[in-house]
């Protein structure tokens, strides 16, 4: 599952980690990666101290940038199964907010992914550099594990569907179409995505669309199922 947090903050601007959690938790998705995470000094707010209590015994956390009032903001990325080989991937450009993501090798026991889950930038140039210097990441692992499940993550930003940048990755994965996710309360945009190579695994990607999710957060969760050995999982 990907899912922006928007920094737990809902749709009537409160903060409310509770739905956020819950959400996470009902999704029974084995890997989940969340955007737009809070370290959050302020008093009464505890995210990351309550993802402790969700059935997910492996959490990294890749800070991307201190907010002066906030703390540490970033991205952060669950798993049920232990992860390997943990890169925090710097995607800053500059003059622009400072941008990162997690790779992370997650050993499932059927079969290993190679994850990435990332929360790219506003501007198209931006993604195009961005994208440029995941697809050189994952050509240096690829060597290292030539078999595992390539599966790219997150808040990719892009809502154009017939950009540069979505012909980029078409290279990489058969992209299946954009579901919308944003904004919550009436969604028009795909902009979160889960992409998976090879494609076949994937067997289905919705999002979580009910009344608790979309007033959450002003994204709504994404899900996907894909296919391993001989089981469906809602594995991301």
């Amino acid at each position: 599952m990907s899912y922006n947090v928007h920094g737990c903050i809902n749709n009537a601007g409160r903060y409310a980690a509770t739905p956020i959690l819950r959400l996470i938790e009902r999704s029974q998705a084995d890997v989940v990666a969340l955007q737009e995470v809070y370290e959050d000094r302020l008093p009464g707010r505890d995210f990351l101290q309550r993802l402790e209590t969700l059935p997910y015994p492996h959490i990294h956390y890749g800070v991307t940038f201190e907010h002066d009032e906030r703390g540490k903001y970033g991205n952060l990325l669950l798993s049920r199964w232990p992860l390997a080989e943990i890169e925090e991937i710097d995607l800053g450009i500059p003059h622009r907010e400072p941008r990162a993501a997690i790779r992370a090798l997650v050993e499932h026991p059927r079969q290993t992914l190679d994850v990435v889950a990332t929360h790219l930038g506003l501007g198209r140039a931006e993604r195009a550099l961005q994208l440029a210097k995941l697809i050189a990441q994952w050509e240096l692992s690829r060597a290292k594990q030539p078999k595992a499940i390539r599966v790219l993550m997150g808040d990719l930003n892009e809502w154009l569907p017939h950009s540069a940048f979505l012909q980029a990755l078409q290279g990489l994965f058969s992209l299946p179409q954009a579901r919308l996710t944003f904004p919550s309360v009436n969604p028009t945009l795909g902009l979160d995505r889960i992409l998976v190579r090879p494609s076949r695994l994937l067997r289905s990607l919705a999002p979580i669309d009910t009344p608790a999710s979309r007033h959450a957060s002003d994204h709504l969760p994404l899900l996907a199922e894909l296919s391993l050995g001989r089981s469906l999982q809602p594995l991301v």
